[in-house]
């Protein structure tokens, strides 16, 4: 039996970015439609590393979601908010423009913690939970009692500090990375004695851009053998 070649996704995001909820929902169907990953020839780890697209977002107080996107785009809001609706929609997401909007520094803290704790499948279901809870409920991102609840954490990992130097780090990374924007992909795949071959993605793409570029990861490591 042939042992499957680890595919490494690590996907610069953020939890108040529509486009990295809908980007979640693009590569999961990309997943489950590559041929070669239904194969089973790729073993398939996904990591969501911190990005924050608004840095001057309090973390000690909750502000109007829509007046946050009144502010920074002006006349344009209305067409934004009914445009990203409708792209949601496509996907199964029912965006809702209501509600607070906060930091999601403790949001990326509870993502790396729940990483570290139990790799892609504890990850991917928190951030399943968090992008629910404030893109479709209206949840506050940043209020520890959400975000505990969300997380099964006590709150007394929110106030601590615990993480807070590590994701701060990786914020600095994106940025020497020259990433400006998310969601990021960074699909990486080869066996550990053999090269790695690498592709980046930026923005929501379709599945299909996802499936091709699967294909063509395990053609060049096809060749490499």
């Amino acid at each position: 039996m042939t042992t499957p070649i680890p595919l490494r996704i690590k996907v610069t995001s953020d939890t108040i970015c529509p486009f990295c909820f809908i980007g979640l929902r693009k590569l999961q169907r990309a997943l489950a439609t590559s041929p070669v990953v239904q194969s089973k020839a790729f073993d398939v780890d996904i990591e969501y590393l911190p990005f924050q697209l608004d840095p001057t977002l309090p973390v000690d107080r909750p502000e109007s979601k829509l007046e946050r996107y009144r502010a920074k785009f002006g006349a344009r809001t209305d067409g934004m908010v009914e445009m990203m609706k409708g792209r949601g929609l496509e996907c199964g997401i029912h965006f809702s423009y209501g509600g607070p909007i906060r930091s999601t520094l403790l949001s990326h803290r509870l993502l790396s913690k729940s990483y570290l704790e139990g790799g892609s499948k504890l990850q991917l279901a928190l951030i399943e939970k968090l992008f629910h809870s404030y893109f479709e409920q209206e949840g506050d991102p940043g209020d520890i009692d959400t975000l505990a609840s969300l997380s099964g954490p006590p709150p007394s990992f929110l106030e601590s500090k615990e993480l807070l130097p590590e994701v701060e780090k990786k914020f600095h990374e994106a940025r020497l990375k020259g990433i400006s924007g998310v969601p990021h992909f960074e699909i990486e795949a080869g066996q550990p004695e053999g090269k790695r071959v690498r592709a980046e993605v930026g923005g929501a793409q379709d599945s299909e851009a996802f499936v091709e570029i699967f294909g063509k990861i395990k053609e060049a490591i096809d060749q490499q053998q």
